[in-house]
């Protein structure tokens, strides 16, 4: 069993650097996903409503709007997976990770 999907799965990267959407489109690309992208916030939402694609891998630090703005608007329209991306902040605490919202809607902080 190879572990790449039946049929080829979507997923939609929205990132604005460019080595990063590269990366996860040669890894995705590799087991078996079909690999859309968008650099900006807002062609991820127009690539999400056209492409409906099964997960999004969402940057939070993008040129035009915030990733959390993104989720928002996001979540008016669709219920896709969202598996965000980001870089901790120097000043966050170190011992949390980010807030995650689950399908129902509920959000938690994870302890390390």
């Amino acid at each position: 069993m190879s572990g790449a999907p039946a049929s080829k799965s979507t997923v939609l990267v929205i990132d604005d650097e460019a080595q990063i959407r590269r990366l996860l489109r040669v890894s995705l690309e590799a087991h078996g996903y079909r690999v859309f992208e968008a650099a900006t916030g807002q062609a991820g939402l127009t690539e999400a409503a056209q492409r409906q694609p099964e997960l999004v891998l969402l940057d939070l630090g993008l040129p035009d709007m915030d990733g959390v703005s993104v989720l928002k608007r996001l979540r008016e329209w669709s219920h896709v997976p969202v598996l965000v991306l980001s870089v901790p902040s120097l000043s966050a605490p170190a011992n949390w990770w980010p807030v995650c919202e689950s399908r129902s809607g509920t959000r938690s902080r994870r302890r390390r």
